[in-house]
């Protein structure tokens, strides 16, 4: 079970590094903007669990499905302080 869980924190992890990738692009906007933007790209868990009901709909199960629903309700938990984050940069960037 512990390994489930430390596996399903790097998941989570790698998946929102991953989400950061527009911050090397749209030099046009502040890097305040283009940090918002990804940061409010990595609670989009709707594919993920779209994939877990259709698992559930073959019978798949065991670890890889644990996995899966760990790293999508740790991303859900965190979308208040992502949200915190988010209206911080977003702010910062009207304001000057």
């Amino acid at each position: 079970m512990k390994k489930i869980v430390l596996f399903s924190l790097c998941l989570v992890v790698l998946s929102n590094i991953g989400k950061l990738y527009p911050l090397l692009h749209y030099r046009d906007h502040r890097l305040s903007e283009r940090l918002a933007i990804s940061i409010g790209m990595f609670t989009r868990g709707e594919v993920g669990a779209g994939i877990i009901f259709i698992a559930i709909g073959y019978n798949i199960g065991g670890p890889l499905l644990a996995i899966s629903v760990l790293t999508l309700v740790l991303n859900l938990v965190l979308t208040g302080f992502f949200i915190i984050l988010v209206r911080k940069l977003a702010l910062k960037s009207v304001q000057g």
